[in-house]
């Protein structure tokens, strides 16, 4: 070791002693509230508290933006279709309706699931229909030159439900 390390261990020793001696020195107290808190001033004045209970913590909040804190609406509203009309092909005897959606084309010759949030019920001379899944309304899209028949009504309730499940009682 040389001199230069011996004198550093020597200062660390010494240190060390003198922080073990005063922590002993410390005056030690069995009491709460007795100890390095115990010279703090508290605020006891009795105009300052309240009786209001104290909010739960645990309780579900509503951001003010209705972002992911905000619960879902008792009355959801359908968004519009995001499909529109992009053209018809024949393909043998079927006519197969073409549908974009943000630049994307789908093909529809019949009945059957559309992408994740919309199936397709009907498909006749006049419209698509689509049922939009998460609240089982169908919606409309009209083919070029005709009128579609509106029908925002709900879809009937799926095979074996009896309609006591469905409808309110009178």
């Amino acid at each position: 070791m040389t001199p230069g390390q011996r004198w550093a261990v020597g200062l660390l020793v010494a240190v060390a002693a003198i922080v073990v001696a005063r922590w002993d020195d410390a005056p030690q107290s069995d009491t709460p509230g007795a100890g390095p808190a115990a010279g703090l001033k508290v605020d006891s004045d009795p105009e300052r508290t309240t009786s209001a209970p104290m909010a739960n913590p645990f309780s579900t909040f509503q951001l003010a933006s209705g972002g992911m804190g905000a619960p879902p609406s008792s009355q959801s509203v359908t968004p519009p279709v995001p499909f529109a009309y992009a053209g018809t092909r024949i393909e043998g005897s079927k006519t197969v309706v073409i549908l974009s959606q943000q630049g994307r084309s789908v093909a529809v010759q019949g009945p059957g699931m559309l992408d994740a949030m919309y199936e397709v019920e009907s498909i006749d001379a006049r419209q698509v229909v689509l049922v939009y899944l998460p609240l089982m309304t169908r919606q409309v899209v009209a083919l070029p030159g005709t009128r579609a028949v509106a029908d925002s009504a709900p879809v009937a309730p799926p095979p074996g439900s009896t309609e006591s499940d469905t409808e309110p009682d009178n």
